[in-house]
């Protein structure tokens, strides 16, 4: 596959081998399609997982029943050793799972430091203590020197920068990151790479769907490859990126995570 690999993987203590996120025999169909089948994962605490697979593979789809925003036909999802299947979006959320959206959701009319104040509420009742925690969230992303911007007047990389920290304010023990990089500079992926390793380290797990290759290849310690809605495959960077299997999928889809 020709894809370059510099995994910075950090030895892992007993903390970390404990199971955070478990996904046991997940499957959703949709009329007669299949959109995910018999998926099984888990994750850990400082995790980072990398999820790709060809355009309808059932990224979104898997994505979508673990932050409860679909209902499970068949499995279960377990999150610090709490049953969270088909419970829905705001209960899972408020368990410590969030996400970012491809097409960032926030609220355009607000400023960015009131957005995370917004995802700070969820776990802090204090307002004043809310705003002193979204200030240093907005400056832990770059944010300080725009808290008072309205989100629609942000540039693309603020707007990227403002749903990774909105979903960060919820203090959450898993993160889904759903296309962060999209339309980023290198300088700018980079930056983003650094941040998300950063906040791993704190104890945050990182689910990471991602179309550019490299920077799975780079973040990722383990990677898990959807193909018709069904895991194919999971490893190392190493692993994947000479697996035959996944080769041959995305040969035969294109080479798009």
């Amino acid at each position: 596959m020709g894809l370059p690999v510099s995994l910075k993987a950090p030895v892992k203590s007993r903390k970390e081998m404990i199971s955070l996120l478990q996904i046991n025999n997940v499957s959703k169909t949709f009329g007669g399609l299949k959109a995910v089948n018999d998926v099984s994962m888990e994750m850990r605490p400082q995790e980072i997982i990398g999820l790709i697979g060809p355009n309808g593979a059932g990224k979104t789809t898997l994505t979508n029943l673990i932050c409860g925003f679909h209902s499970v036909d068949q499995g279960h999802i377990i999150l610090n050793d709490q049953d969270i299947t088909n419970k829905g979006a705001d209960f899972t959320s408020k368990q410590g799972l969030t996400r970012t959206f491809q097409v960032e959701k926030s609220f355009k009319d607000l400023t960015a430091l009131d957005n995370i104040i917004i995802g700070v509420l969820m776990h802090e009742q204090n307002v004043n203590v809310a705003k002193e925690k979204a200030e240093a969230i907005a400056n832990k992303f770059d944010l300080y020197k725009q808290k008072t911007v309205l989100a629609r007047n942000l540039t693309i990389q603020s707007r990227k920068l403002l749903e990774f920290a909105r979903a960060y304010a919820t203090n959450p023990k898993v993160i889904i990151l759903d296309e962060v990089m999209a339309g980023l500079t290198s300088k700018e992926i980079d930056e983003q790479l650094e941040l998300i390793q950063e906040i791993a380290s704190e104890g945050t797990a990182f689910l990471v769907i991602e179309h550019i290759m490299h920077v799975i290849m780079s973040i990722s310690q383990r990677i898990i490859v959807l193909q018709e809605g069904k895991k194919i495959a999971e490893g190392t960077p190493q692993d994947i990126s000479s697996d035959p299997v996944v080769i041959e999928a995305y040969l035969g889809k294109g080479d798009e995570a």
